[in-house]
């Protein structure tokens, strides 16, 4: 009986002296939220502070996210990528605890925001057949970040304002409804076939099939618009004199005068569907198609007359004046 109550108290002593263990608090694992592609430890081990040398923050302990991504480490996880990184957490006190880590964005690299620049720049030069264009960008831009989702490039270039000058593209990209922007300045050369002077040219000199060549030339810093073709020389005379050597352009032809300063005009008046005919004298050195001043006989009377071909032309009350 003795031993039975001593046993009864023992029981009784332990009963009261055990106290259930409490659960260890739960630790919610650290969001990681990154937009490219790596994640160093630094980003892995957030809050490190100087456990981490700044060479070890750097290196890659995940790598090859793709965009949207979520991927779940458990601690053992953590340490077993910082092991592969070269980075030992034993005896460190790292704070290593599960992780989520997302990639929240996706990269739009440089090479494809200067393509499409380069696209709408290559749309408004409407090449020939022959030319060629040669399209830099002067200053790559950075990658950008974009959301994820379906990306769409567009981009509006400007012609400079002086011939051989820099392009300007403002590049938008499009993610649902967000958007991000870059200005980008463009280097163009184009080259193609060209007509050159083979002898030094007079002025007012009408331009021959055996006096030009074709040969290729860089045509952006050409002044006027490049003529390649013989056929267009028709009706064309230099404006002044130039080298051999000298591209051939819009900006030193001049159209062959059908009427030159004191020549006689046949001008015609039409009033309704009355017309009439008269005898000017031209005051002004005119081509097919310009506007000069003409006088009457009486060289009193001023009139503006469209030339319509060699000698002729037609009133235009009211024109303003014009040819040289």
């Amino acid at each position: 009986m003795r031993i039975f109550f001593l046993f009864c108290s023992c029981a009784l002593f332990a009963a009261a002296a055990w106290r259930p263990a409490e659960a260890a608090p739960q630790v919610p694992p650290r969001r990681i939220r990154v937009t490219a592609a790596r994640v160093t430890a630094g980003e892995l081990l957030a809050g490190a502070g100087g456990k981490l040398t700044a060479e070890e923050a750097g290196r890659v302990v995940i790598a090859s996210l793709r965009p949207g991504e979520r991927r779940a480490l458990s601690a053992g996880e953590v340490a077993l990528a910082l092991l592969r990184a070269g980075i030992d957490p034993s005896g460190r006190d790292l704070p290593l605890r599960a992780a989520v880590v997302e990639r929240a964005a996706q990269v739009v690299p440089s090479e494809t925001i200067v393509e499409a620049g380069v696209k709408q720049i290559e749309e408004l030069l409407s090449l020939g057949p022959e030319e060629t264009a040669d399209i830099s960008v002067l200053v790559p831009p950075k990658p950008m970040l974009a959301p994820v989702g379906k990306l769409r490039l567009e981009a509006m270039a400007r012609r400079p304002v002086l011939r051989g000058g820099l392009w300007i593209a403002e590049v938008t990209g499009r993610v649902g409804k967000e958007r991000f922007h870059c200005t980008l300045r463009y280097r163009v050369r184009v080259t193609g076939p060209v007509l050159v002077t083979r002898r030094a040219v007079r002025r007012h000199e009408l331009l021959s099939a055996d006096a030009v060549e074709v040969e290729r030339r860089e045509l952006t810093a050409l002044r006027g618009n490049p003529i390649a073709a013989t056929a267009d020389l028709a009706g064309k005379r230099a404006a002044r004199g130039v080298a051999a050597g000298t591209p051939v352009t819009t900006e030193w032809l001049e159209p062959v005068p059908a009427v030159c300063k004191g020549d006689s005009i046949l001008a015609v008046t039409r009033v309704g569907a009355v017309s009439a005919c008269a005898r000017l004298v031209a005051a002004a050195t005119g081509a097919v198609g310009q506007l000069i001043p003409a006088r009457g006989m009486d060289g009193k009377s001023e009139v503006m007359v469209l030339i319509t071909g060699p000698g002729r032309g037609e009133v235009t009350p009211g024109a303003k004046k014009g040819g040289r």
